[in-house]
């Protein structure tokens, strides 16, 4: 099995010295990064699929894989306001839909 891994954001290629790619920093992240070279049945999952930051009455929603890229189509409303990928919601709503990505097997941060 191949320990390089590629930024999803920049494209760089990384090697990873645990084989887990939790250890590749790039573009001010750690354990990001994506096995490169494999099939899609032998998809590593480094990292969560979404970062929350959380902005008082705003929480920010930032999906960070492909999975969590397709569970915001499915789940969430096209009018939602979104920031470039990322999902801005209302407090008062962020609690149903991080039961629902839980749920759903997805991690968050």
């Amino acid at each position: 099995m191949t320990n390089k891994f590629e930024c999803p954001y920049c494209g760089n290629e990384k090697t990873s010295y645990n084989g887990t790619g939790s250890d590749v920093y790039c573009c001010g992240e750690v354990g990001h990064a994506e096995r490169v070279g494999t099939q899609p049945d032998d998809e590593v999952r480094v990292g969560p699929d979404f970062y929350v930051y959380d902005g008082g009455s705003i929480v920010l929603l930032c999906p960070r894989s492909e999975l969590a890229l397709d569970w915001v189509d499915e789940h969430l409303p096209p009018d939602a306001q979104r920031l470039g990928s990322n999902i801005a919601i209302e407090r008062r709503y962020f609690g149903d839909i991080y039961t629902g990505i839980k749920t759903d097997g997805l991690s968050v941060a």
